[in-house]
């Protein structure tokens, strides 16, 4: 395998495209195939270590997918998250098919896949290898696993729905069986509904006041519970989350429709897994909505990780639409983000813990009031 310089390589365009993305630790290689159309399964194989306490391993093989269809595919193997850009390229260098990979297709323990292909057809189609011979070109960056965690690694909240019920369990031990088993009704934007009174209490004191306050206007009636700011749908799933500790794998705007109704009412368990949900999808175009989300309900542990996030990548989110909806209609978060100092943040397990146990369930004195 030949390791080269930027400059060695022959493409203008590639050249460019790489000096211009690849300011940091980088490694080049390059392969080149002869007799290609000949060539049969494994091309090449390689072990390095071109960054410190890194390595990866390098493939590239040729085998038929079907009685018509020959793929080259090119893996890379990594003990970390790297950057690879593999570029495919005719006898004089010049590049006819790209790809990018910029988080891992597979994570495996300590090791990470990416997988790259290029369909034989393609190359017989454009005529790409006239001398039947097959250069490629491999780009590898280390995204620095450990300084962009540092940046904005977000350590999820809400542990899991077997430790939400045993929290619940617990709060709700005691209660005589008439309290378990009162119900209370609501009417969601005019659509009926039930769910446990000291569920509801338990769980949020906003739920606990629009109790007590309906109970008190008229003792000898059925509880009616009137909710008109949330959706039935939204709200069907906070009942949900109540009874099972579980967020359904909603659409995006589902998912911050429920964030925004879990902060309404006080249930900050529910907040916490719709925002560990929210991260855990995030795709660039996503962070703003999600940061003046977080903004808007003072959720101060989202609102830093997300700021670190839109700082880092922040040369691709001022190109968003939710940048410069931001910009428009909320200019100081904008700025609180312009100004915002990269300093290395990896929150830790003991932190997340002391925000937790700064959460109390609501106390049973709000179901007995």
């Amino acid at each position: 395998m030949e390791v080269l310089d930027l400059k060695e390589i022959d493409s203008t365009a590639l050249n460019n495209y790489a000096c211009a993305r690849f300011s940091e630790e980088r490694y080049v290689f390059k392969w080149f195939f002869e007799n290609f159309s000949r060539s049969e399964g494994e091309l090449y194989k390689s072990e390095c270590n071109p960054f410190p306490s890194v390595k990866n391993i390098l493939k590239a093989r040729k085998y038929r997918k079907n009685s018509t269809l020959d793929v080259v595919q090119v893996d890379i193997e990594s003990t970390s998250v790297v950057k690879c850009d593999i570029f495919f390229c005719n006898q004089d260098g010049k590049a006819f098919k790209a790809f990018s990979a910029g988080r891992d297709s597979l994570n495996i323990t300590l090791k990470y896949y990416y997988g790259f292909y290029l369909e034989k057809e393609m190359l017989r189609r454009e005529n790409c290898l006239k001398d039947d011979c097959l250069t490629i070109i491999g780009i590898i960056k280390l995204k620095g696993h450990s300084s962009v965690r540092e940046y904005y690694d977000y350590c999820p909240r809400f542990s899991s729905p077997s430790g939400y019920l045993q929290n619940l369990a617990s709060d709700m031990n005691g209660l005589d069986v008439q309290s378990l088993n009162e119900k209370v009704q609501l009417l969601i934007n005019n659509e009926p509904l039930q769910a446990s009174k000291s569920l509801l209490c338990c769980r949020s004191a906003i739920f606990a006041n629009k109790y007590n306050i309906a109970k008190d206007s008229n003792k000898e009636l059925p509880v009616v519970v009137i909710i008109d700011d949330v959706r039935y749908t939204v709200f069907t799933s906070i009942i949900s989350f109540l009874y099972t500790g579980t967020v359904r794998d909603d659409s995006f705007q589902e998912l911050c429709d429920l964030y925004d109704a879990a902060n309404k009412y006080g249930i900050f368990e529910l907040r916490d897994a719709c925002g560990d949900l929210l991260w855990s999808k995030m795709a660039v175009e996503d962070a703003c909505s999600i940061l003046i989300l977080s903004d808007r309900h003072g959720d101060d542990y989202l609102k830093l990780s997300l700021l670190a996030y839109v700082k880092f990548h922040f040369e691709k989110i001022i190109w968003t639409s939710g940048w410069q909806n931001m910009m428009f209609e909320n200019p100081l978060l904008a700025m609180e983000v312009i100004n915002f100092e990269n300093k290395a943040r990896q929150p830790q397990e003991e932190t997340v813990r002391k925000i937790l146990n700064k959460r109390s369930a609501v106390i049973l004195q709000n179901i007995k009031q």
